[in-house]
């Protein structure tokens, strides 16, 4: 769970084998990279949610954690730190131009 003040917490979605320790160490520690960027970004929506995903680093090999945050009410992906969504996005069908991709919150320092 993603603690996001003292009393709520958030569901964290993932594919990943949480019984496997490694792999649950991974996550954690990409969790409390992401709480450390939250505390620094602009306030999130009411309505978010976090994913994270991880995957093997094409240059090293090495297990990294890719994220992104919904805003349902807002139908919209987000990120807290720079982004080019273009590989990301790149296999959905219908988002064939940069007007289709917008940011609904600022990076850090952007604002």
């Amino acid at each position: 769970m993603f603690q996001f003040n003292e009393r709520h917490f958030k569901p964290i979605y993932t594919d990943t084998n949480m019984c496997d320790p490694d792999l649950r160490q991974e996550i954690e520690q990409s969790v409390e990279e992401i709480n450390g960027l939250r505390e620094i970004s602009p306030p999130l929506p009411e309505d978010w949610e976090l994913v994270l995903e991880l995957e093997d680093s094409d240059e090293t090999g090495n297990p990294i954690c890719s994220y992104y945050f919904v805003c349902h009410s807002a139908r919209c992906l987000f990120w807290l730190h720079e982004f080019n969504p273009k590989n990301a996005l790149s296999d959905l069908s219908g988002v064939t131009e940069k007007a289709h991709v917008r940011e609904s919150v600022p990076a850090p320092g952007t604002q």
